[in-house]
C-alpha cells in the first residue's frame, strides 16, 4: 500500500489529494481553449479538444480518467500532481507538482514541474507559490536530484515562472508533437538559494 498524498498549505494556497468531485471543476479547466493552447499543440492535444467540444460527455469521461491517472500516479511513483485550491475560499484553481516522463529524452531528468491553473488565477503568483512547494518537496522529503521543467514554446508566463524558481534554461526540442522549450534545476542550485 502507497503512502498517503501530503498536503501541503502555502500562504494562499493548499495543494491537496484529488477528490473524485474534483471531476467537474478538471473538466472545466480542461475545456478552456486559451488554457490548453499553452499546455500543448500537438495532435493528441487537438484531437482531445475536438471530442471534447463535439461530445459533452467524452469531456466528462475524460476528466474522471485525467483525475484517476494523477491519483495512479502517486501510488506508483510516491510523487505527482496536487489539486490545488485558494484557503480562504476553497475554491479550485488547477493543478501543480510533479509527474514521470519516461519518454522524456533531452535531459537525463525525468521528473518534471509543471503547473495548470484556471484563466482568472493567472498573474496572482499562485503558479509560484505552488512550484516553489512542489520544489521544495521534492528536493527535501523526495531528497531527488535534479527536476526539469518544460513549456511549449511560446508560453512565457511558464517560463517566467520557471526563472524565479531558479531553473534555468537548457534548450528546445520537439516532444509528443509539441516544440517545447525547458528548463533545469539542481539540487545543488536549491540548496544555495535556500539556505539562510
Amino acid at each position: 500500500m502507497s503512502a498517503p498524498v501530503p498536503t501541503i498549505e502555502t500562504a494562499r494556497l493548499r495543494l491537496r489529494p484529488w477528490r473524485a468531485e474534483d471531476a467537474r471543476a478538471y473538466r472545466a479547466l480542461a475545456r478552456d481553449d486559451e488554457v490548453m493552447r499553452l499546455i500543448g499543440s500537438g495532435w493528441r492535444y487537438g484531437l482531445k479538444r475536438a471530442a471534447a467540444r463535439v461530445v459533452g460527455l467524452v469531456s466528462n469521461v475524460e476528466s474522471r480518467r485525467a483525475v484517476a491517472a494523477r491519483r495512479r500516479h502517486w501510488e506508483k511513483c510516491g510523487f505527482g500532481e496536487w489539486a490545488v485550491e485558494e484557503k480562504e475560499s476553497g475554491r479550485f484553481v488547477g493543478q501543480v507538482g510533479l509527474v514521470h516522463h519516461p519518454n522524456w529524452h533531452a535531459d537525463p531528468a525525468k521528473v518534471e514541474v509543471g503547473w495548470m491553473l484556471v484563466r482568472d488565477a493567472w498573474g496572482r503568483g499562485y503558479a509560484t507559490e505552488a512550484g516553489a512547494a512542489t520544489v521544495d518537496h521534492a528536493f527535501g522529503p523526495l531528497g531527488l536530484d535534479r527536476l526539469v521543467s518544460i513549456a511549449v514554446v511560446g508560453n512565457e508566463r511558464s517560463e517566467r515562472v520557471m526563472e524565479r524558481l531558479g531553473f534555468s534554461v537548457q534548450g528546445r526540442t520537439r516532444w509528443l508533437g509539441s516544440d517545447v522549450v525547458w528548463y533545469a534545476l539542481d539540487r545543488k542550485r536549491w540548496e544555495a538559494r535556500t539556505d539562510p
